[in-house]
């Protein structure tokens, strides 16, 4: 049993795969994106696929439910289940003033819950909350949604501060690719 899902390993799309795999034989395959596997689902047959119902694409302006409808004969749901995400943190770099906000599109309501619509920064979306840790890391905008699993020290350079924890849970949905 194969499961494609988003990587990288630090990712809550690599827990929950990692979560399926104590109850089955299973090898995890990651990805760079969720639409890379949409987008090669013919070249996956008879392999699984795990993906949270709130995955959206900001790029393409799809989200789970689009995809859900759009893919309907070629995927078949095998599970669903919960989990608690990874917490995650709002962070702000103290010294950019740039306005920026680093995050998954997927997590864009819980920006809109902490700012003001009219004070929202400006979003820069990315493919996974690692690459949105990545650009905070960087320098590459003054906030950030990240999970809270990296380690202090790679942020020893920057002067910042979190704003801000949330710990919501999420569904996921286990596909056979038919």
């Amino acid at each position: 049993m194969r499961i494609h899902t988003l990587g990288p390993k630090t990712t809550d799309s690599y827990l929950a795969a990692d979560h399926l795999i104590d109850n089955k034989k299973a090898k995890i395959v990651l990805h760079s994106s969720f639409e890379d596997i949409y987008q090669n689902l013919d070249d996956l047959k008879n392999d699984y696929f795990l993906v949270p119902v709130a995955y959206q694409n900001h790029q393409h302006q799809t989200s789970f439910a689009n995809y859900h409808y759009r893919y309907w004969q070629k995927l078949s749901i095998i599970e669903t289940f919960s989990l608690e995400t990874m917490p995650m943190v709002l962070l702000k770099n103290l010294d950019n003033r740039n306005y920026q906000i680093a995050l998954h599109a997927a997590t864009t309501e819980l920006m809109n819950s902490t700012f003001a619509t009219s004070e929202s920064p400006k979003p820069i979306f990315v493919q996974s909350k690692p690459l949105a840790f990545d650009a905070f890391k960087n320098g590459d905008c003054q906030y950030a949604i990240v999970s809270h699993n990296f380690d202090e020290y790679e942020l020893n350079h920057l002067n910042y501060r979190t704003l801000k924890t949330f710990t919501p849970q999420m569904i996921w949905c286990l596909y056979h690719i038919n």
